[in-house]
């Protein structure tokens, strides 16, 4: 029995260490990503030196966003209809009061919920037409596919879709042809992050661009190469505005979308066998060096990473200490920032790797809670989504370099050398390494395709199986059909 009572207070007394050694937090957890001028004092403080004053002058294209889905007969250019949109995002107004009413007028477009605001009458318009054929409306999944074949066939469809839809691609194209869009959306308000902050209608969005896109490579095939292809061009300079200037990243990632796919879009051109010439002098000329901002995650990375970093302050328990546990998150999302900035050949590992808190015989020791709290997030969506906002920025980062190598490529084709040699000589195949291998993008000649070996690291030999869905034995490929001029 005494035995028994000792081994008890043992017992006892090693649990009151442990609940006492669980009691000793370290200090404030620090957020810092090298980046000058931030503030991470607070949430407010932090986005507000990350994303400085806003714009909210006219002549911002980012009204033009959200004036897309106004019906017909409204004047989007009036000074009421801006102040109806400027009052839900500039801090001098009841911004709470005005988010209210515009959720409640039923004007509104909500992210993840469908039919819903100005747009949803257009929509349904836009579904029925589709009901003959939207194999169109995308660039097909098998990139051997001909995409401007497929407008082709499908021009009776493109023209009924762009004759209902003219109102919206004519505010479309002002939007492409403003000279300044700086996103305001209202992230932050008195003590922190506006979770439901509005956004303009993304789907009408997408679906305009795709719109556009068809329509100028209908226009390019039909003999107007020139305005089409500049067109396309100009879409890409707006889309390539929204995304350094977004403040959210689902913004970011549309952007990203509609670049990658009017990109797609000027490489279907370049493959047509009546591709002027002048055209690949055009595109080469039209398509400037990418920077970072303009296809990664930046600030919106940062912003998404330190306001959800904020949710250890709020867990309790005796085995959970906040400071230690929201050094975890600042670390994880530090590590995504800084992966998102360098190429993904300079990687040791990437930030999904190694990062499992709950490892080892002994992980409990210390903050268990916490440490539970964190593996949870790293093994729900969260994590892996903003990893995924990497992985498509760097597939659009090649896909842009690549049109830039074809469109040279192309103009300097000659059937008496290999393409491995025509290439070995442009400025932009020497320039432009492959951002996932450091090395020059690869040449398949039996498939004739230039390729990228992908956010993996591994040469799948280019072959694609479903882009955005996955990472894993994904490599970024994008046919080159070479004809003598």
């Amino acid at each position: 029995m005494r035995k028994i009572i000792m081994i008890l207070l043992i017992l006892l007394a090693l649990l009151a260490a442990y609940i006492v050694f669980n009691q000793v937090d370290a200090g404030p957890a620090l957020f810092d990503v090298g980046e000058k001028g931030l503030n991470p004092a607070s949430l407010p403080d932090f986005l507000e030196s990350l994303f400085g004053p806003p714009s909210f002058e006219k002549n911002n294209g980012y009204y033009r966003l959200w004036t897309l889905t106004e019906p017909a007969d409204v004047d989007i250019e009036s000074d009421e209809v801006l102040l109806r949109y400027r009052r839900l995002h500039d801090q001098q107004y009841d911004n709470l009061k005005y988010i209210k009413e515009w959720y409640d007028s039923g004007d509104a477009w909500k992210l993840g919920e469908k039919d819903h605001g100005n747009y949803n009458a257009m929509n349904q318009k836009r579904k029925k037409i589709l009901e003959k054929s939207e194999r169109w409306t995308n660039p097909p999944a098998n990139i051997m596919e001909d995409w401007g074949k497929v407008i082709l066939e499908e021009k009776a469809v493109v023209r009924e879709l762009q004759s209902e839809f003219q109102v919206i691609l004519d505010r479309y194209q002002k939007l492409i042809d403003t000279e300044f869009f700086e996103d305001f959306t209202l992230v932050v308000k008195d003590s922190g992050l506006i979770y439901n902050s509005p956004v303009p209608d993304l789907l009408a969005w997408l679906h305009a661009g795709k719109l556009y896109v068809a329509v100028n490579m209908l226009e390019a095939m039909e003999g107007n190469w020139e305005q089409g292809v500049a067109n396309l061009l100009a879409h890409v300079t707006f889309a390539k505005k929204s995304i350094k200037t977004s403040r959210t990243l689902i913004v970011n990632l549309i952007g990203k979308a509609v670049l990658r796919m009017t990109l797609q879009g000027l490489d279907s051109l370049m493959n047509q066998k009546e591709c002027p010439k002048e055209v690949f002098q055009q595109v080469l000329d039209g398509l400037p060096p990418i920077r970072w901002r303009e296809f990664g995650n930046g600030v919106q990375l940062l912003a998404e990473g330190f306001s959800i970093s904020q949710s250890p302050l709020k867990g309790s328990g005796l085995f959970y200490q906040p400071n230690r546990t929201q050094q975890y998150y600042y670390d994880f999302f530090e590590g995504l920032y800084l992966a998102d900035k360098t190429p993904p050949y300079k990687w040791k590992s990437h930030p999904l790797e190694n990062e499992n808190v709950t490892n080892g015989l002994f992980w409990w020791l210390q903050n268990p809670s916490g440490k539970t709290m964190f593996q949870k997030f790293l093994d729900e969506k969260t994590g892996k989504n903003l990893f995924t906002a990497s992985f498509k920025g760097y597939a659009v980062k090649t896909f842009y370099d690549m049109t830039r190598i074809s469109a040279e490529l192309h103009l300097n084709y000659t059937p008496d050398k290999p393409v491995p040699e025509i290439l070995a000589g442009l400025e932009t195949y020497r320039t432009l390494p492959d951002p996932c291998s450091g090395k020059p993008y690869i040449w398949n000649e039996e498939k004739q395709i230039l390729y990228s070996i992908g956010f993996d690291r591994e040469d799948n030999g280019g072959g694609e199986s479903q882009l955005y869905k996955q990472i894993e034995g994904v490599d970024y490929a994008i046919p080159v059909i070479l004809y003598l001029r």
